[in-house]
């Protein structure tokens, strides 16, 4: 004799999980022209802010499992909405954090000369923080995390 356990709901919830896990769109919202234009600049000269490196990905992640664990603790449905959003606020501290400390090496080096330029301008600034207004900018933007 075999016995089947059938769980409608959890089977749902894995289907959601998975379904999260293949890929979402994070997008931010309400940028200054200014900041987009930058933003546009930093990703041409290969530092982009928002590439999808593995440790964006886990902020992605951490914040995903927390907010379900907390979501499953309070009895509430678990839905795609609050995991996509869960997920855009782990890559908003991620790239907060990356810009504050900025990008931690990984970003291309600046030629030599715009790199003497900054300097001389904005002194030893991080990414984002020379003149701050990017850096404000994404802070108080809404980040949001919709399926591809």
């Amino acid at each position: 004799m075999t016995a089947t356990l059938i769980t409608k709901d959890l089977d749902a919830l894995i289907a959601m999980c998975e379904a999260a896990q293949r890929g979402f769109a994070i997008e931010v919202e309400g940028l200054s022209s200014e900041s987009e234009i930058k933003l546009r600049a930093l990703k041409k000269q290969g530092r982009n802010l928002f590439a999808p490196t593995k440790a964006l990905q886990q902020s992605v992640a951490r914040f995903m499992q927390a907010k379900l664990t907390e979501t499953i603790r309070a009895r509430r449905l678990v839905t795609l909405a609050v995991l996509t959003e869960a997920g855009a606020q782990g890559a908003k501290a991620h790239v907060l954090l990356e810009s504050r400390e900025g990008g931690q090496g990984r970003f291309k080096a600046l030629s030599e000369k715009y790199a003497e330029y900054k300097r001389r301008k904005h002194g030893s600034a991080p990414i984002t923080q020379a003149t701050k207004t990017l850096y404000n900018d994404l802070a108080r933007a809404r980040w949001v995390g919709r399926r591809k």
